[in-house]
């Protein structure tokens, strides 16, 4: 996995670093001003990603207003069209606006994910959804264009599944979790990536996009920017690295260069792996 230089914080930390190739990120929802803002999300390590050092303790490790996301097919040699990412994940201690602190006596932190910076509150019945918001589309070598021989991915989570392909457009979009004030969530979908039957029976190797968003049934409260899943099938890991650039140059620039002294903004050409 391979991440671009862009804002995060270390939790528990609360230093800057820059991050490595390599690190793994989920797409993490949270509530901000009224609107859904997606982290991204590491999973619990005892080896910061960023150093390759042992820490005391597991950490997770946010970047936040993070809204490309790359993955892999095949990282299971024996399912080379399968990719069970992206994963979703939030953690839910007693919310704190606009900020993620970490408690190394119990190993946990607080994530924004039941308050915002007005103190809205969800009530218990309220949900996070997530909505394909495309065509599956694939890269070709200056921008996204419609796949090359009637490709779809089919795309199951929580319970729910999707098939995006061309002229699918805008899918309905489904229930993930319950929005309480205790509530956490990590899932990960199970993706595949289907050969359209056109020319080739089997996927055209290279590098494919699915953009989605997050929405929930709160009153008031905004769905997230589209966020975008940059997949790479047999792809040129520099084919996939331009294709992940592009992509980070859809998302609207965040209005905020900072978040409580915890992130580090770092701008600069995404690194070869």
């Amino acid at each position: 996995m391979r991440i671009g230089w862009t804002s995060f914080a270390v939790i528990g930390i609360g230093s800057m670093a820059i991050a490595s190739p390599h690190v793994h990120f989920d797409l993490s929802p949270v509530l901000a001003d009224n609107k859904i803002r997606v982290d991204g999300l590491t999973h619990a390590s005892t080896v910061n990603p960023w150093t390759n050092q042992t820490t005391v303790g597991s950490y997770r490790y946010i970047e936040y207003n993070k809204y490309v996301f790359e993955y892999e097919f095949g990282e299971d040699p024996d399912l080379p069209t399968y990719a069970d990412d992206p994963g979703v994940s939030r953690d839910a201690e007693e919310a704190v606006p606009q900020s993620a602190v970490y408690n190394p006596v119990t190993n946990t932190y607080n994530q924004i994910v039941s308050a915002d910076s007005t103190g809205l509150r969800p009530t218990t019945n309220d949900r996070i959804r997530f909505q394909i918001m495309d065509d599956l589309k694939y890269w070709d070598g200056s921008t996204f264009v419609p796949v090359p021989d009637q490709e779809s991915l089919t795309f199951l989570l929580s319970g729910h599944t999707r098939t995006v392909g061309t002229g699918t457009g805008v899918l309905t979009d489904f229930p993930l979790s319950w929005m309480g004030t205790s509530d956490s969530l990590h899932l990960h979908a199970s993706v595949y990536l289907n050969g359209g039957g056109g020319v080739n029976p089997d996927p055209t190797d290279g590098v494919y996009l699915l953009t989605g968003r997050f929405n929930s049934t709160i009153s008031g409260v905004a769905s997230s920017d589209l966020f975008y899943v940059v997949y790479g099938f047999n792809a040129d890991e520099e084919d996939h690295e331009d294709a992940v650039a592009y992509a980070q140059s859809l998302v609207p620039e965040p209005t905020t260069l900072g978040l409580l002294g915890l992130s580090g903004w770092f701008l600069g050409r995404r690194r070869r792996s």
